[in-house]
């Protein structure tokens, strides 16, 4: 279940949301692909992304695509997770529902 929850993170399709609606650039080529040859983008934001891409090549160390500053997904995140780790339900089907709800709180809040 971890491992779908990452999936869905690097997915092209949440890392295009995630460029259009927080600027975070994507980590997914197909995502990258997407968006610079999206023409309904403005031509300011594909110039950004190319430019961005070209500079990080160059780069040793890029910002995070997850970073602390999401006000609500990090933290509802953290929290069901410090929810988990502290239940005596200590488990992998319990696991499996936390991961579920954080998931779907992570599509809600992207939507």
């Amino acid at each position: 279940m971890a491992l779908e929850f990452l999936q869905f993170l690097v997915s092209p399709k949440v890392q295009e949301i995630a460029f259009l609606k927080f600027g975070k650039f994507p980590v997914s080529k197909e995502a990258f692909n997407n968006l610079i040859s999206n023409s309904s983008l403005p031509y300011y934001q594909r110039e950004w992304l190319q430019e961005t891409y070209i500079a990080a090549l160059n780069a040793s160390a890029n910002p995070p695509n997850i970073p602390p500053t999401y006000p609500k997904l990090i933290p509802s995140f953290n929290n069901l997770v410090f929810q988990f780790l502290t239940s005596p339900q200590y488990n992998e089907t319990y696991a499996m529902e936390v991961l579920q709800q954080a998931a779907n709180e992570w599509i809600s809040a992207l939507s």
